[in-house]
Parts: structure tokens; sequence; C-alpha cells
């Protein structure tokens, strides 16, 4: 039996795993039915987090059974695999960098992020299970547009939470003007932003042979630098290793008002590391 809480899962390795023969439940606060696989067996409306704490009050005291612990081993060997695989990438790269970031934001953190790959590698690659997140996203038209608006405003209406954004270039240039707004306002955001100079998720189309074609109908990279499409009062951070990453990013974290830190990485290079 699988319990699904909210909107149909995203993560394609997810996807394959989830079997036409196990019965699934969608729990919602609201009574909208999401299943574009046609895939569920039913549909509890109700507030989710009133349902589990209304399941434990009826429930006898969990004891730690061979399920449990094979559950708990499962996952540790997975994420002891997981920081193998990146652990020898010297380079500046997306799925060590949501690694890397989850080590870092602090408990109580409202976190922002794009649309495309990023919420992909954040599924995929994040581990922070100790703490708490508020997480945010907005898909918009395209699912780049407005998305720094979004976090400005979160940013805006904050009290003593931190609000993280991390965007693509892409997503990053169609709304850079916002980070006037941030300025402006005085604004305790931090932004990072994975530059790969293009849309990664268009990498694992059949066209990525096409060099030319690809780059500059889907990819829609080689603008001038990012730091250039910027306006003039944002000043950015480049951190160029896993050392200065870590650096700068415990600074910006730690500071008040608008920080940006471009993280440089190759678009190509990350999509054979994530396959």
């Amino acid at each position: 039996l699988i319990i699904r809480l909210g909107h149909h899962p995203l993560t394609w390795a997810l996807q394959r795993l989830v079997d036409d023969d196990i019965e699934q439940i969608q729990v919602t606060p609201a009574n909208h039915l999401i299943d574009p696989d046609h895939r569920l067996g039913g549909q509890i409306v109700a507030d989710p987090a009133e349902l589990f704490r209304g399941l434990v009050d009826r429930l006898d005291a969990v004891d730690d059974t061979a399920w449990l612990r094979a559950h708990r081993e499962a996952e540790a060997a997975i994420e002891a695999q997981l920081d193998l695989a990146i652990a020898d990438e010297a380079r500046l790269n997306a799925p060590r960098f949501w690694r890397e970031l989850g080590a870092l934001l602090p408990d109580g953190c409202r976190l922002c992020y794009s649309s495309s790959m990023q919420v992909r590698h954040l599924e995929s690659f994040m581990s922070a299970a100790e703490r708490d997140f508020e997480l945010h996203f907005n898909r918009g038209l395209n699912g780049i547009d407005g998305v720094v608006s979004m976090a400005a405003g979160l940013a805006a209406g904050a009290t003593a939470r931190k609000t993280v954004l991390v965007i693509g270039d892409v997503a990053l240039r169609h709304d850079a003007q916002a980070l006037m707004l941030a300025v402006e306002m005085g604004l305790d955001l931090t932004v990072f932003v994975v530059d790969n100079d293009g849309g990664e998720i268009f990498e694992y189309l059949p066209g990525a042979g096409f060099e030319a074609v690809h780059e500059k109908h889907f990819a829609t990279g080689g603008h001038a630098p990012l730091a250039d499409a910027l306006p003039r009062a944002v000043d950015i951070d480049a951190p160029g290793s896993w050392e200065d990453f870590r650096r700068c990013a415990r600074d910006a974290l730690a500071a008040d008002g608008l920080k940006v830190l471009r993280v440089a990485t190759d678009r190509r290079a990350d999509r054979a590391l994530r396959t």
C-alpha cells in the first residue's frame, strides 16, 4: 500500500519504481484528484497532519520492528551510495551542490526552488531529514517566470525564518529585475544560482544530439555572463571550489540582506553524473 500526500511524484526514478499492481491512496486537504497516470485506488479528503495525528492516537506504540529496521538500513545504504558517487567530483556540479546545501541550511529555513531540474535534483540528492524546512515553489506559465518575485514576496513577509532561493540561470534571467525589489526593500534573501549556461532538462531529450539546433532552440545557452544580466546594485559571489562554496554559503546564510551566489556547473556533465 502506498499512501500519497499531495501531488503526483515528479522524480523519474520514483515513477519507475511505483508498480501498477500496488494500491495507492491519495490524501489531500481538498477534493481535487491529482492522478495523471490513473493509478489511484482511493482518495481521502482530509488535512494530512490531522489525519495522521488521529491515526497515531488509535494505534499502540510502534516497536522497532524488523520492517522498520529494514527501511532504516536501506535508507542508510542509499545515503552512503549517494555520497560515494559524488565524493570524488572536485568540479562544481548540481547533484553535489544539493547535498552540500542540505548540510548547510539552518533549521526552520524557508526554502524556495525553481522548476525544471532544480526540483528533480532536490528530490534526488538533498538530505536534511533531521531539520524542518518550509518549502515553496512556483510553476508559473512555463516554469521559469516570476520565481525571484515569489521568493522576494516570501522574504517580505518573513519573521525570524531565513529565506533561501535556488534557481537556474535561465529562470533568473527572466526575473532578474525582481532582485532590485529585494535591494530596495532591504529583504533578507539568499539566492543560489545554478548556472549551467542553459536549460539542463533539455539534455534529456533525443534532440540533444543535434548540437547547434539544440543549443539555439532548447538549451538557449551562449548568453552574456550572468553577472552582466543582473542589476548593477546586486553583487554576486562565484566560488570556484567546494571549500569556497561552503565558506561563501555559510557567510551568506549568516548575513542579513540580499546575497547572490553563482554555482557554475556543466549541464552535460551533470546529466552524465545523474544517470
